[in-house]
């Protein structure tokens, strides 16, 4: 009696297979409410938003001679594109973002342009790729520098990450910017992930311009155990051999490091054969810092990718999964106004401002330049120097810079192991023991800093080389009495404790108690000391 009570069929209940299969069918549903399937009636959809004819109609100067955005546009464009890329989908941008690429094409080999797809961001089989670049970030709340994207160029494909919708994406912003500005982007390095289709596609439109990897990706997927077994005895080991790899200076060291470092992989078996074969053959052995010469270039996507994050947390989460009209109509242009209106209509390319805790490092360095600062002439140039800096957190806990170890890491970045390296961590050490700061190659620009006015350029760090600045930089400037570091450290202190509030905070004294004498103060004579000593380069 029970069962016939209760059965769900009898109680007209659907079974938990029928409710799954329903659930799916209206979640297709919502995607395909108004469904777009092939490229022509994508092109519709697009065809009110064709590029403006001129670019008076997209941007105009105001008083100060600025670009700003034109009345005359809507908040997407569409970029036309030949049928020539195998490709179905459509390059979209918008009034700000050809203003960026009017900044971009003025600072030719000074920028670096990233590509990259979000399969999490699709609408239906159309999957959002996009192309862009970084700038620097200054954060006043947590006081902290960091890099941005800057998206240029849309994409809605259905080809994800192909060799045709590189170049249909490459492409469409060398149009606007021959269209507008008269000639094509000069980027001064490249970056995709690991996608064949994508590094193609680079070679095709730019085809000198050196190509790089995300690293943060290489070593999250060798933490997850992608290319090798979490329980290999040798698992561990593996990361920090990567990361002197990453690290290496030189083309020739890198060479010099994974060599030596594949020797040891094949001995332990072959466990490594896949990392190798995906990342440690030409055109993949591409994700150390020493490759770059473009400035705040590190191979990283990470700018890329906290953009996508944003797009899914809070921009437009889940918008791209309603009808097509909705995405079309709605979440692109309103995606595209949001970046016009969140990053600043100049791009910034010079160093905002210092953290606090890389001037404290400078300052170390500061009071130990007996030991750990070498001033040479480079290539007998009288009038010209440069310096050698010892790591402080050097791993083989050397304290002062000598002969040998200049002779050893020298040898190191031609490619070669001197004969006073003791094993392959000795070897991976002494890579990574040193700084060489240069002044600025007028060919390879570095950004604009108050705090490095002598321009120097700190070339295989890798702070230097996302940031535009480092404490072996500062440390240098205040050393040759350029600036004054623990002025600005007295200076940064003060202007925190205003924002606080400052002032005394302590209990008010009961009444008839006699207030307790206050001892004599030395910090003015210290703080006056201190000045003092840094401007005198101290």
């Amino acid at each position: 009696m029970h069962d016939i009570l209760y059965h769900p069929a009898r109680a007209g209940l659907p079974s938990l297979k029928a409710l799954q299969w329903k659930r799916k069918r209206l979640k297709k549903a919502k995607v395909a409410a108004v469904c777009v399937t092939s490229l022509l009636e994508l092109k519709q959809h697009f065809l009110p938003l064709e590029m403006p004819s001129s670019l008076d109609l997209i941007v105009a100067d105001d008083e100060s001679g600025a670009l700003v955005a034109g009345i005359a546009t809507s908040d997407v464009i569409y970029i036309p594109m030949p049928d020539v890329y195998n490709v179905e989908g459509a390059c979209l941008t918008g009034p700000m973002q050809i203003q960026w690429i009017g900044q971009l094409k003025a600072m030719p080999r000074q920028f670096v342009l990233h590509t990259d797809s979000k399969f999490k961001l699709h609408h239906g089989d159309w999957v959002l790729t996009t192309l862009g670049t970084h700038w620097l970030r200054w954060d006043a709340h947590n006081r902290t520098l960091s890099t941005s994207f800057a998206p240029l160029v849309y994409l809605m494909c259905k080809q994800h990450e192909s060799v045709g919708a590189g170049q249909m994406l490459m492409t469409a912003a060398n149009n606007i910017c021959l269209k507008y500005f008269g000639a094509k982007l000069e980027p001064g390095a490249v970056m995709a992930d690991h996608s064949s289709g994508l590094h193609a596609a680079y070679a095709s439109v730019w085809p000198d311009v050196p190509f790089g990897q995300c690293w943060p990706h290489i070593a999250r997927k060798w933490s997850e155990g992608e290319y090798a077994t979490k329980t290999w005895e040798h698992f561990d080991e593996v990361l920090p051999q990567l990361q002197s790899i990453h690290l290496a200076h030189t083309a020739e060291m890198r060479d010099l490091l994974m060599a030596e470092f594949g020797d040891v992989w094949e001995s332990w078996g072959t466990q490594m054969n896949k990392f190798w074969n995906t990342y440690c053959r030409e055109p993949w052995d591409n994700w150390s810092v020493g490759l770059f010469d473009c400035m705040l270039c590190t191979p990283s996507q990470q700018a890329q990718e906290t953009w996508h994050r944003s797009l899914l947390q809070s921009k437009v989460p889940n918008m791209l999964r309603g009808s097509t009209a909705m995405c079309f109509a709605e979440t692109l242009p309103q995606l595209i106004e949001m970046d016009a209106v969140a990053i600043p209509s100049i791009l910034p390319f010079h160093v905002p401002a210092v953290p606090k805790e890389m001037i404290k490092k400078a300052l170390w360095y500061v009071d130990n330049r007996e030991t750990h600062l070498h001033i040479f002439n480079p290539q007998d140039c009288e009038d010209q120097f440069a310096y050698y800096i010892l790591r402080k957190d050097n791993k083989s806990g050397l304290k002062k810079i000598e002969t040998r170890l200049v002779e050893m890491y020298l040898a190191a970045a031609r490619g070669e192991w001197d004969r006073r390296i003791k094993d392959l961590d000795h070897l991976a050490d002494i890579c990574a023991s040193m700084h060489l700061l240069v002044e600025e190659d007028p060919s390879w620009p570095i950004p604009d800093c108050e705090l490095n006015p002598l321009r120097l350029d700190c070339q295989y760090c890798k702070g230097f080389k996302g940031y535009g600045i480092c404490s072996h930089v500062l440390a240098v400037n205040h050393i040759t009495q350029k600036i004054n570091l623990r002025r600005l450290v007295l200076e940064i202190g003060r202007s925190r404790m205003h924002k606080t509030g400052g002032g005394n905070r302590e209990k008010a004294i009961p009444a008839l108690q006699r207030a307790p004498q206050a001892e004599e103060d030395s910090s003015d004579e210290e703080l006056y000391a201190l000045m003092e000593a840094g401007r005198q380069g101290r």
